[in-house]
């Protein structure tokens, strides 16, 4: 029998212990993330890395859902940028941090950064797990903390209409699908800049919707 949700939200629920639960469940062999290499196959990094931004620390990264920090870690060796994360698993937040990531419990809504501080945005794999009703605030929490022309990196689930499940791991939580993309292209100020739709577990090409994920970047550019 799958645990009940006791919060109201799924935030909450997160927060009070369903963030730790989904770190451990998706934590793979010590030795593989301790030992980070060029082997490690990432579907953001390519796109990330060819985006026309200069090495070193004066470009400032932020990953939304972080996780164990390991697309940070492999930004933060191969260009040497600054990399910053959130999320809200206490346990990913001390792993993260005892791996040289600078990172912070807190959700998409609500980011502890100020305003204008990154260059690029990373969505990690979270906003299928997000309230609905949050949205407009995540929307409005990444364009804040984006400089005037910088980069909005998605990889989620992908869908052209919106789609919910149920969630496996938690009674009373939903997964979502939909196309992230309408939550910034319907500003001038952002466009699709790169778009590319997967399998969700092998890298290839496939017509089954159900195992559609996509990584999709996109430009903040100011129009005054």
């Amino acid at each position: 029998m799958k645990p009940e949700m006791n919060s109201k939200n799924q935030k909450e629920a997160f927060l009070a212990g369903e963030g730790d639960q989904y770190f451990k469940r998706n934590k793979v062999k010590e030795d593989y993330l301790n030992n980070l290499s060029e082997e490690y196959s990432d579907p953001l990094i390519p796109f990330i890395s060819k985006l026309p931004l200069e090495s070193g620390s004066k470009i400032n990264v932020l990953e939304v859902g972080c996780g164990r920090a390991l697309r940070l870690k492999q930004l933060h060796a191969n260009k040497g940028w600054s990399v910053h994360g959130v999320d809200p698993s206490e346990q990913a937040v001390k792993y993260a941090q005892k791996n040289g990531i600078n990172s912070k419990i807190a959700t998409a809504d609500k980011l502890p950064y100020e305003e204008n501080k990154f260059d690029i945005l990373i969505f990690g794999f979270c906003l299928y797990v997000c309230d609905r009703e949050d949205l407009f605030k995540i929307a409005a929490e990444a364009n804040r903390v984006l400089k005037e022309e910088s980069w909005l990196a998605i990889f989620d689930f992908w869908s052209p209409f919106h789609k919910e499940n149920e969630y496996k791991h938690l009674e009373g939580l939903k997964s979502y699908k939909m196309d992230l993309t309408k939550m910034f292209k319907w500003h001038p100020s952002y466009n699709i800049f790169d778009h590319s739709v997967k399998h969700h577990t092998k890298n290839e090409n496939t017509d089954n919707s159900k195992e559609w994920v996509a990584v999709t970047i996109l430009r903040k550019k100011s129009i005054f």
